[in-house]
């Protein structure tokens, strides 16, 4: 089951992606957030 994480971890992973450019302008690194949104969702995986 997808949850906020999930979508963000997969929404800043596509560089196409509008919010990607959005997050862009507001000086956020998609590409670190991404990772670090994908190594969130993997630690809350671990605890269920």
């Amino acid at each position: 089951r997808a949850r906020g994480l999930d979508l963000l971890a997969a929404l800043a992973a596509d560089g196409e992606c509008r919010a990607v450019e959005v997050l862009g302008r507001a000086g956020v690194d998609a590409r670190w957030l991404g990772e670090r949104a994908e190594e969130r969702t993997t630690e809350a995986s671990w605890w269920g």
